[in-house]
């Protein structure tokens, strides 16, 4: 009898689940105002809708209609379905200096190694810095998923300049990036930070990405000089840079005392 008493006794209509709901609703809508909720389910089927499509998408890339690009990762066993969904914070630039070395025979032998490696991943950026006499070769050989970088540019265009390489004849033979700054010229052909900013804006303005390059000697470090060498000097000067060209901007930093000496700057000197 006492649970027959409690079923049935009626609960306080703001408890009532068939008044409580409806009016927390229209609470709720009055708050947010009449054009709230109808805002949010459109924002909703938009997001519904790209989701859909992002799908689609995702499944016709193992179909027929895959691109070349992702037929390439995938006769390298890459799954493009794992390729185009995620989405990598970071990517990597691995960048080699041939510096003045190679022949026509030794260079040949290097590009075929790289082109017989294995594959590289999507978030990693792979360059090789030529010797300019080899650069019309290397472009033509290597892989399309390996960058060709000058080792050097000029800061001035066409024109009376003998044995300049101005950066529009670099972009004219497929060299998509350029080395500036290298602690071997600032050193031997006296580079300064200011010339060095001068062939960054040309590179730049030929669409070309830059390498800059910045370090300090072992002198220059047991002297407590590093900031004053990198930041005041070498990085002071890449302020004029303006702020929508740094996405084609790389700062390569070497401790010229571990470049050819067999040491290397651990990660808490980097």
């Amino acid at each position: 009898r006492r649970r027959r008493r409690r079923r049935g006794r009626r609960l306080h209509p703001a408890l009532d689940p068939r008044l409580f709901f409806p009016l927390m609703k229209l609470l709720y809508s009055l708050s947010r105002g009449s054009w709230g909720e109808k805002k949010c389910s459109a924002q909703t089927t938009t997001r519904r809708r790209a989701l859909l499509a992002s799908r689609r998408d995702s499944t016709r890339a193992t179909g027929l209609e895959m691109s070349s690009a992702w037929a390439k990762y995938l006769a390298r066993g890459a799954d493009p379905i794992e390729v185009a969904s995620y989405s990598y914070p970071k990517k990597y630039l691995i960048g080699g200096n041939w510096k003045s070395n190679g022949t026509k025979s030794s260079v040949s032998k290097l590009v075929k190694g790289l082109n017989e490696a294995g594959p590289i991943p999507p978030w990693v950026e792979v360059v090789v810095g030529v010797p300019s006499v080899f650069i019309p070769e290397v472009v033509a050989t290597i892989r399309k998923d390996v960058s060709v970088a000058a080792q050097d540019c000029s800061e001035t265009s066409y024109g009376a300049y003998t044995g300049e390489t101005p950066a529009e004849m670099l972009k004219e033979f497929g060299v998509t990036w350029v080395i500036l700054g290298h602690s071997e010229r600032r050193t031997n052909q006296k580079e300064s930070s200011a010339l060095v900013l001068a062939k960054t804006k040309a590179a730049i303005a030929q669409g070309l990405k830059v390498m800059v390059c910045v370090g300090e000697t072992l002198e220059e470090r047991e002297a407590g000089k590093i900031d004053a060498v990198i930041l005041d000097d070498h990085m002071a000067a890449l302020k004029a840079i303006p702020e929508k060209d740094w996405a084609s901007i790389a700062i390569a930093y070497e401790p010229v005392w571990a470049i050819g000496t067999g040491k290397t700057a651990s990660p808490e000197q980097a």
